[in-house]
């Protein structure tokens, strides 16, 4: 599945690299010698179909939660932003501290109403272009 991806870069496993276009790495510990494997394929590709929708996140202070909803007190610190796509919640984390050995920058994490669920979809080093932050200044 992931071959296409892998044209010209270095071989799978080498996870250090990230995969394109977004710098993806799954949400698993991740060392050098690591190889992508079935569950990272599917976690990949739940990401891919997330960032192909429009999503203008907010700041996590304004975030209001609807009943049975995670309030912000159960979030992890990293969490600044928010966004509400179809039936889903999502949250993106931006870290502090990022780049091998550490995570990438972002985390995309979904709170899907129906399963009443927060589901970590990898981390990844740049933003679909489908996304939208609000402006620093805020």
């Amino acid at each position: 599945m992931f071959g296409w991806l892998f044209k010209n870069r270095a071989p799978p496993g080498d996870i250090r690299t990230g995969v394109e276009p977004y710098d993806w790495q799954p949400n698993r510990l991740v060392v050098p010698t690591y190889a992508l494997c079935k569950r990272d394929e599917l976690e990949w590709a739940e990401f891919l179909t997330r960032a192909k929708n429009p999503a203008g996140f907010q700041m996590l202070k304004a975030f209001d939660p609807l009943r049975g909803e995670p309030s912000t007190a159960e979030l992890d610190p990293d969490i600044h932003y928010w966004s509400r796509v179809g039936n889903e919640l999502w949250f993106l984390a931006d870290r502090d501290w990022f780049g091998f050995p550490d995570p990438q920058q972002y985390a995309l994490l979904v709170w899907n109403r129906a399963k009443k669920r927060l589901t970590q979809l990898g981390n990844f080093g740049r933003l679909p272009d489908t996304w939208t932050l609000p402006d620093a200044s805020n």
